[in-house]
């Protein structure tokens, strides 16, 4: 294992070396990134029950300084061709992805400025593949401390009624999300829906475009039903009420509270 682990390793520091001087200043920024997304990946390995597959860990969460976020955010083209290298290498050393690697980037006022954390996860499974990918025994609905929200949906561009019934919505243009969206505004993994406690919550994935919440830029915000979502100003509507359909939607002004701020002329413009 710790050979196919330095395998990856050696893939992303080639590829990171000497681009990283804006978002992490100071020391051996490629080796402080490199080390701790190995770490993350390691530690968030698991094996089917079957003992023929190792899945790696999909979602790496990088923890940053609030001063940093822009810089981070204005190199989502690097970013996305780290999980790209990513993927790539874990594919080589026989590691299988849920689905294809993403970085969300958190801010976190108690480290420094040149300070990163990384954590990852796995994204929870579907039905169809728990049934071929089981990791271990699976909890008991009575066991389940993480309730889905009951009778949730998003309304999509003010036409299409989406029901929500997993714990973990992956949303963006690629086509294996659980909602794709064809449209060049939207990134290709843009947002996810969290079950947690009972309540959706939407992630933003460091898409180029950005995530609002009636008309506010979001890292991640807890849903409530008629809460305006914009993906870099694709209207999504949440709700949990069966008889909120797309008819309701018609006095809801959809430009005007999900319009995305202006970029940031130095900003990358590639989702």
């Amino acid at each position: 294992m710790k050979a196919k682990l330095d395998l990856i390793e050696n893939r992303l520091q080639t590829l990171i070396e000497g681009g990283l001087t804006l978002l992490i200043p100071g020391g051996n920024p490629q080796q402080i990134l490199t080390r701790q997304l190995i770490e993350a990946m390691q530690s968030g390995l698991a094996t089917t029950t079957d003992g023929l597959t190792t899945l790696a860990p999909d979602t790496y969460h990088v923890s940053i300084h609030p001063s940093r976020l822009k810089y981070w955010q204005a190199h989502q083209t690097f970013l996305d061709a780290i999980t790209d290298e990513l993927s790539q290498a874990a594919s080589q050393v026989g590691f299988r992805f849920l689905i294809d690697p993403h970085i969300i980037i958190l801010t976190d006022v108690s480290l420094s400025t040149g300070e990163i954390k990384i954590s990852a996860a796995i994204t929870e499974m579907t039905v169809q593949e728990t049934s071929r990918y089981s990791i271990g025994p699976q909890p008991s609905p009575e066991d389940d401390i993480e309730p889905i929200p009951q009778n949730a949906f998003l309304i999509v561009n003010g036409q299409r009624h989406f029901p929500l019934h997993q714990k973990v919505v992956n949303i963006g243009r690629r086509l294996d999300n659980h909602l794709a969206i064809d449209d060049p505004r939207v990134s290709r993994n843009h947002a996810q829906l969290r079950a947690i406690n009972g309540h959706y919550i939407i992630f933003d994935l460091n898409a180029t475009g950005g995530t609002y919440v009636n008309g506010q830029r979001i890292n991640q915000s807890l849903l409530n039903p008629g809460d305006v979502i914009s993906l870099a100003g694709y209207p999504l509507i949440y709700g949990q009420d069966v008889n909120f359909m797309t008819k309701d939607t018609q006095s809801i002004d959809l430009a005007s509270r999900d319009e995305p701020e202006p970029r940031d002329p130095g900003s990358s413009t590639s989702p």
